[in-house]
């Protein structure tokens, strides 16, 4: 076995290796190792068991889906702490996007955009109809207004008056739904964004699925939708380029489904203020990466407060 490359995480070490069997036949892998700096290493195996196990799940579910899917699983090893899926050759979805929004030179189309923003739809819907309930919940018990104040106190961004309009925004959208009680389905595990998708000969590849998770359907939905209203941050992104991708996500998501527009529109607030919350965090100091945080503080800050105007 030859290690490649490893990406050290807080919480984990995620290696990708080639593997050479005696046949000569050759496997590319990731390996993945849990590693919290501060639980038991019995957290480290239930945590590889876990993901392992969801990915299993879901790989058999996508099975004859066109277009997308999960990425495969191989192993579990639950005394190191770790697993191994195969290796996904391509890109991140959130590395082309900003390639897109930077360069002028792009060899990725609008038209190649579309269509894997609409596969990212149909990918969730598919992974939500495969881990659909048949509770439900109600949309006061879901706590999202209660986020929505939390995420406030965390941004630094906004005077009192400011963030009373943003409070006041959340509790008009509460009042116009009509939906009053969400449909339970599996969440990932992590926020839902571009840097978890692999486009991978045509197809989008969802992998770092850390422990599936219930919760209302959109959740997921507006976190990604979200990730790309981010992209206005890039110079070469224009407002229709960004518009034209979210369609296409949302037409490829709701094929078979009513989106209840106040209720998504309360998600993608709270979702954009946690987006402006940890910019926030990572804007402190004088690195290149805290400048790039600070242009996203300045960005979420302003169309948080447009959109509250409206």
């Amino acid at each position: 076995m030859r290690i490649v490359r490893t990406i050290i995480r807080p919480y984990s070490q995620l290696a990708r290796a080639s593997i050479r069997f005696r046949d000569g036949e050759v496997l590319k892998t990731y390996i993945k190792l849990y590693r919290h700096p501060k639980l038991p290493h019995t957290h480290n195996q239930d945590s590889a068991e876990r993901e392992h196990s969801a990915h299993k799940t879901l790989h058999e579910a996508f099975q004859g889906l066109d277009g997308c899917t999960v990425v495969r699983p191989i192993a579990v090893f639950r005394e190191w702490g770790g697993w191994v899926m195969e290796n996904v050759d391509g890109r991140t979805l959130d590395s082309i996007l900003r390639t897109k929004g930077n360069r002028i030179s792009s060899v990725f189309s609008m038209a190649k955009l579309r269509r894997y923003a609409s596969l990212t739809g149909r990918w969730l819907q598919h992974f939500q109809r495969s881990t659909r309930h048949d509770a439900t919940v109600s949309l006061e018990s879901a706590g999202v207004r209660q986020e929505i104040e939390s995420a406030l106190e965390d941004c630094e961004a906004f005077a009192r008056e400011e963030r009373d309009r943003i409070i006041d925004c959340s509790e008009r959208l509460c009042s116009q739904t009509t939906q009053t009680s969400l449909g339970v389905v599996g969440q990932h595990g992590e926020c839902f964004t571009p840097h978890h998708i692999f486009v991978s000969k045509g197809r989008v590849v969802v992998f770092d699925i850390t422990g599936i998770k219930d919760g209302p359907a959109y959740e997921d939905l507006a976190s990604l939708w979200v990730s790309l209203e981010a992209m206005l941050k890039y110079p070469l992104f224009k407002a229709s380029d960004v518009e034209e991708l979210q369609a296409a996500y949302l037409e490829g998501f709701s094929a078979e489904r009513e989106i209840d527009e106040s209720v998504f529109q309360l998600y993608v607030l709270k979702h954009m203020l946690k987006l402006l919350a940890s910019w926030t965090r990572r804007s402190k100091g004088a690195s290149f990466a805290a400048l790039r945080s600070s242009a996203g503080r300045r960005f979420a800050r302003n169309w948080l407060l447009n959109r509250v105007r409206d």
